[in-house]
């Protein structure tokens, strides 16, 4: 873990506190904290997305931002990009979205991580 990471999580989550989290699974509610997308993901997140609080946010789960980008259900990326390169895994973004996107801020930290926020427009 780099010196700056206190910095670099600070600036990427400092925009919106976590009041909620849920967690989605393809399945049956086991727990009120657990939101079934095996339906209609559109209108689910869309449900969501309009009641009231903050920021919603996908941590760790390029396959569930493949279906979000293909829905049209992102309005913003917050990324924190590392100065490494793994050879493997599943890529952000697939070979087959098409985004436009506009950088609304960014920070580099002195260990070359980057935050970077783009809108999707």
């Amino acid at each position: 873990m780099s010196k700056d990471y206190p910095e670099q999580l600070e600036a990427g989550l400092k925009r919106h506190s976590v009041t909620e989290k849920y967690y989605y699974a393809r399945g049956p509610q086991i727990s009120n904290r657990v939101v079934d997308i095996s339906g209609n993901i559109a209108e689910t997140v869309g449900s969501l997305k309009n009641e009231p609080g903050g920021t919603m946010a996908v941590y760790a789960s390029p396959k569930l931002v493949h279906t979000f980008i293909d829905l049209r259900l992102i309005d913003e990326f917050r990324l924190l990009i590392h100065s490494l390169t793994l050879g493997h895994g599943t890529p952000l973004f697939h070979d087959t979205a098409k985004l436009d996107l506009e950088l609304l801020e960014s920070k580099a930290f002195g260990s070359g991580a980057v935050y970077a926020r783009y809108a999707v427009i």
